[in-house]
């Protein structure tokens, strides 16, 4: 069951939710490794569901270009983000055929705890076992 979804502005949120990006650039790395909601910035919604499989870095400038293909934020937006130097490793995205309003808590900035029963259920109904990881 998702206890946990990560906040992501667009597009990143349905390039991450539609299985296209698979590396989320952060300040830090994470610990994570489960089933974690993906939520629209400022939407109020959960989009989608990703496996965070791992995480890598402190990663050098070259590093960050030689992954563009998997990270997809343009060069000139990196430039401006010298605090992106982390990849969060994104496996088995899906994106839930209806979204899940949640209730965001004050000061949640990238992570989200999902403690409302009934939000973790309507997500789970949403998502197949073949998501690669127990909902």
């Amino acid at each position: 069951m998702i206890r946990s979804a990560l906040v992501v502005a667009e597009p990143y949120a349905s390039l991450i939710a539609s299985g296209e990006k698979t590396l989320e650039l952060r300040y830090a790395r994470t610990s994570k490794r489960e089933l974690v909601g993906i939520i629209r910035k400022g939407s109020g919604l959960i989009i989608g569901v990703v496996h965070v499989s791992g995480s890598i870095g402190p990663l050098a400038e070259a590093d960050l270009d030689g992954l563009r293909d998997r990270h997809l934020v343009p060069v000139g937006e990196l430039a401006g983000r010298p605090a992106w130097r982390s990849g969060w490793e994104l496996e088995a995205a899906r994106r839930l055929p209806e979204a899940v309003a949640y209730r965001h808590p004050n000061g949640a900035q990238s992570w989200v705890t999902i403690a409302d029963q009934e939000v973790r259920s309507r997500i789970a109904r949403q998502v197949q076992p073949s998501c690669g990881a127990p909902v």
